[in-house]
């Protein structure tokens, strides 16, 4: 028989190592280290001590015996500088030192293997928690771009702890993370907080700053109760309050156009939805009763109670109020423009019908026409276009060479349209000043007299979408001008129409243009005594005020094209 030896040493040393091996891989971690341990001290040198090293400080670190962790990772990194497993040692040295309190090198560890967190999915995010939490007390900031990594990365629990550890900031740390993570929830709430230390300190621009700057993005990132109780703090001492006089006709003939300019004005006041204007508007609410005597009394009444009257509404009612007015008398905001200024502290909201006459002019004038026709009524509003496009032909170039003066009600112009055919002289435009229905009657017959190559231009139309729904198929080429277009592509116009929406549940209309552009205006002027130097982003067109007291605006041009109304800019 062939005699048997011992075991060689390597198959010995073979059985010790997957001895613990197993244990390790079972979690009994005890009995592995104990293995683990023995195999190393007798078998020193063996291709197994790599990983046999590795095991053993795990083990440690899952018994939670982290000095003795520390002590065989340490030794790993020594050994085997280049091993496959040296970022995860590396990874648990630097949580086996945080558990010890050793923060400082800990976090030199943890940083150190950073670079390299990419190659390791699985443990990366757990690295950069590690940095976030040891980094909080002593660099809050750098703690701060830590957690925006674990935030980006979809830990959204970690934003408790932002914003605990946002709440522990001075100011000066405030403005750099407002101005480090602007836009996001951590900007925005650094610029929340940096409002309330404001506010603390009795400095209502620098909050009211702030707060505008995150007014659009608070409360869809879960601070809206938070901006909300700064915006009232900013607006609660009386100082902020400015009160506001509403002379509208909310009863009688014109009463839907008042509640419209009612609507809107609460609208822009921030008395319904999100909006927040720089002042507390504490509004006084006079009906006219569509009637003089109603203007004339409300006005009265008023004057004693605001500092600022919006109205009235039509322009006799305007004519009959400015007849009242004293030196004392609130300034006043008429609805309506008017014939001839208004007097100190009289500032119409409404463009004047020179300027629509003047853009229409010109718009005809850059398709190459040179001659004009002019419908008007037999009015003041009537008289005042006339010298309008007089005045226009004179500056701009160009020849008005028929006038047609009509009486309210009239329908039928076939006498005229047909003398102007046969006998001349025919323009190369028609500038129709009217209502949408005048207008439409206008367009129609000039067609059945075969004058469709006279460019209509029409003037004031209120409702282009009804104009279009009257007689689309007549206005071919036509370019109308409008106090409000609610399908503007004008930003301020969008954002208006949204708020409405919003609100409401329905698209806003002329007045209620009106009515946000008149407290918008006040709220921009605050208790300043006159108009000067504001610039205004009407969603009317009202862009600022002449020295005289005129509005300056930006009229709505459109363009019918192929029964469709496309906007000129």
């Amino acid at each position: 028989m062939e005699e048997v030896g011992p075991p060689r040493p390597t198959v010995i040393a073979r059985d010790e190592f997957l001895k613990g091996k197993k244990a390790f891989q079972e979690g009994r971690w005890a009995e592995a280290v104990e293995l683990l341990k023995r195999f190393l001290e007798q078998y020193p040198s063996t291709p197994w001590g790599e990983e046999a090293l590795f095991m053993l400080g795990m083990g440690h670190f899952r018994l939670r015996e982290y000095e003795d962790a520390v002590r065989e990772f340490r030794e790993f990194r020594s050994r085997f500088p280049r091993s496959p497993r040296e970022w995860e040692v590396s990874f648990h040295l630097a949580k086996a030192l945080l558990e010890l309190g050793r923060r400082k090198e800990a976090l030199e560890v943890a940083e150190g293997i950073l670079p390299r967190a990419e190659e390791h999915p699985s443990q990366r995010l757990e690295l950069l928690r590690l940095l976030a939490k040891g980094w909080r007390e002593e660099a809050p900031l750098k703690a701060l771009s830590f957690y925006y990594e674990l935030w980006k990365a979809g830990q959204k629990e970690v934003r408790d702890e932002v914003l605990s550890l946002v709440d522990d900031l001075d100011a000066d740390e405030l403005r750099e993370v407002a101005a480090r993570w602007k836009g996001t929830f951590i900007g925005v709430y650094a610029r929340l907080k940096l409002a309330t230390l404001l506010l603390d300190e009795g400095k209502g621009d620098e909050a009211e700053a702030l707060l505008r700057e995150v007014e659009g993005m608070a409360k869809g990132l879960g601070f809206g109760e938070l901006f909300e109780s700064l915006w009232t703090r900013l607006l609660k001492p009386k100082e902020r309050e400015l009160k506001v006089g509403l002379l509208l006709p909310l009863s009688g003939r014109y009463a839907q156009a008042g509640r419209e300019v009612m609507k809107g004005a609460f609208l822009a006041a921030g008395i319904f939805g999100d909006r927040h204007p720089s002042w507390r508007v504490r509004f006084f609410i006079a009906d006219t009763s569509s009637t003089l005597k109603g203007a004339m009394r409300g006005y009265n009444r008023l004057k004693g109670e605001a500092q600022a009257i919006v109205g009235p509404l039509s322009p006799r009612g305007v004519k009959a109020v400015l007849d009242l007015r004293g030196e004392d008398d609130p300034c006043l905001f008429p609805l309506s423009s008017l014939e001839e200024g208004g007097g100190e502290g009289v500032w119409p909201l409404v463009i004047p019908v020179s300027t629509e006459v003047e853009e229409l002019f010109l718009e005809a004038r850059r398709e190459g026409l040179k001659t004009f026709g002019l419908f008007y009524p037999r009015t003041p509003f009537g008289e005042r276009v006339v010298r309008a496009l007089q005045e226009a032909a004179w500056r701009w170039g160009g020849e008005v060479i028929l006038y047609h003066p009509y009486r309210e009600g009239e329908v039928d112009f076939g006498a005229f349209l047909s003398e102007m055919k046969e006998v001349g002289p025919v323009p190369d435009a028609l500038m129709v000043a009217g209502t949408d229905y005048t207008l439409c009657l206008v367009a129609s017959q000039l067609a059945y007299y075969d004058l469709q190559d006279v460019r209509l231009l029409g003037l004031r139309i209120v409702d282009p979408s009804k104009l279009l729904g009257l007689c689309r198929d007549y206005l071919g080429g036509a370019v109308i001008t409008c106090p409000f277009w609610g399908d503007s592509s004008r930003e301020e116009v969008r954002h208006f129409i949204s708020a409405y929406r919003e609100v409401y549940g329905e698209d806003p209309g002329y007045f209620a243009a009106l009515g946000w552009d008149g407290v918008e205006l006040l709220t921009l002027m605050g208790k300043k005594e006159g108009v000067e130097g504001l610039y205004l982003y009407g969603v009317t067109g009202l862009r600022a005020f002449s020295p005289d007291g005129t509005p300056i605006g930006s009229v709505f041009k459109l363009r019918i094209v192929h029964g469709h109304l496309e906007e000129i800019y």
